[in-house]
């Protein structure tokens, strides 16, 4: 087992639990639930005839 210990690394289990507090003692900020959500404008809906004209396309069906 490896116990070489880094310049950093605190000496006593209380300097370890005062470096533990200070950087994770405190929650984050709060994010408000409006910056949750990404909008997107939506695309615009599909044409239901399909670019066809109804008006018409009767007489392209029964001409024949």
């Amino acid at each position: 087992m490896d116990t070489t210990r880094t310049a950093d690394a605190p000496d006593t289990p209380d300097e370890a639990a005062a470096a533990r507090a200070a950087r994770f003692g405190q929650l984050p900020p709060r994010v408000a639930p409006g910056d949750m959500v990404e909008e997107s404008p939506a695309s615009p809906p599909a044409d239901p005839s399909f670019g066809r004209n109804p008006d018409t396309d009767w007489m392209l069906r029964y001409a024949s």
